[in-house]
């Protein structure tokens, strides 16, 4: 078999099927930027000094982790 039979079976599936693909690359992207936003506020020191900013740091925590 050829090696590049695979890759070019892959993309076929994927252009193909691009109406699944695309929301589901935009949603990866959507949680990994909301997990890096938890994670800055649950670091934050600005958060910290606010009022109930330690409660609300600590519930971030519990996504982070």
């Amino acid at each position: 078999m050829k090696i590049g039979f695979y890759p070019r079976l892959a993309w076929s599936g994927i252009s193909k099927n691009k109406e699944l693909y695309i929301p589901y690359l935009l949603t990866g992207m959507g949680m990994v930027m909301m997990h890096y936003i938890v994670s800055y506020l649950y670091t934050s020191n600005l958060l910290a000094t606010a009022r109930g900013g330690s409660i609300v740091a600590m519930l971030m925590g519990l996504g982070v982790l």
